[in-house]
């Protein structure tokens, strides 16, 4: 299965995958976790984590409302990834959007990305979106 994980800068994405024993796909080495206000994502990084005897597929994205990408070469970024994805014949099983229990409510730009991603999967992927809250 592969599942993409997004969400705001510093809503803890990289840690996630970190605590499910992610990899790079490429490199294997675990994903780097920022401690400041500025996102360490640049690129879409690819991870595996085997959970159960299973390996699991993980697309880490950079964050929309970047300090230092714009949106729309984010959005690019993930179409192009998806597209190649999808001409190796791998499917997006779902997406992980994380968001930081701290922040008591999702921000203009939160629902702004969510919005566009629905846009981007159609109404019939809505069942494999699940909101994942982190920082407890």
């Amino acid at each position: 299965p592969v599942f993409a994980v997004m969400g705001e800068t510093g809503a803890g994405k990289s840690a996630f995958i970190k605590a499910l024993g992610g990899r790079d796909f490429q490199f294997r080495e675990e994903p780097k976790v920022g401690d400041d206000v500025y996102s360490c994502m640049k690129n879409i990084t690819w991870y595996i984590a085997n959970l159960n005897g299973e390996d699991i597929h993980i697309i880490d994205t950079p964050c929309f409302n970047d300090n230092s990408l714009s949106d729309a070469d984010i959005l690019k970024m993930l179409v192009d990834s998806l597209a190649a994805m999808y001409r190796s014949h791998k499917h997006l099983n779902g997406l992980l959007y994380i968001h930081d229990i701290t922040e008591v409510r999702m921000k203009a730009s939160e629902i702004k990305n969510l919005n566009l991603f629905q846009k981007l999967c159609g109404e019939q992927s809505f069942g494999n979106i699940v909101l994942v809250t982190n920082k407890w």
